[in-house]
């Protein structure tokens, strides 16, 4: 609740009344070595400089799985933005590449048909010469 608290974090939400909020946040304040854990656990924030405010669980939650949640639940696709942008662009960019390679396939191989027929043509009419001695 201190390090809520000191943060500004609502809490209106955690079934506690400002009285209860107000002697836990006591309680921390008025033992020294309370005090000096809490300010260095509030020194370990969470995503974008705030320690991660109570979930839904936080009567049964610890700093670990607070700081945990702030990580795997918020922080991985801030921290992973990057690297999930470049595959996207990889993807695309991937899609492009075949395109223009099946492109470029396609027409080699009508190219390759093209030249297949024309040889066909070319035997057909050696062998109409050959036949008939005619010339075309």
């Amino acid at each position: 609740m201190y390090i809520w608290k000191n943060q500004g974090t609502d809490l209106a939400e955690v079934g506690l009344n400002e009285k209860e909020i107000a002697e836990l946040v006591k309680i921390v304040e008025s033992d020294q070595s309370l005090l000096k854990f809490a300010n260095e656990v509030s020194s370990m924030q969470g995503i974008d400089g705030q320690y991660p405010p109570p979930g839904e669980f936080w009567l049964t939650e610890n700093i670990a799985s607070d700081l945990n949640n702030a990580i795997d639940k918020i922080g991985r696709k801030k921290f992973l933005k990057e690297f999930i942008d470049n595959i996207q662009q990889e993807e695309k960019w991937r899609t492009t590449q075949m395109k223009i390679l099946l492109l470029i396939a396609g027409i080699l191989l009508g190219m390759k048909v093209k030249n297949i027929l024309l040889m066909c043509l070319q035997i057909l009419l050696i062998e109409i010469y050959w036949i008939f001695g005619v010339i075309f």
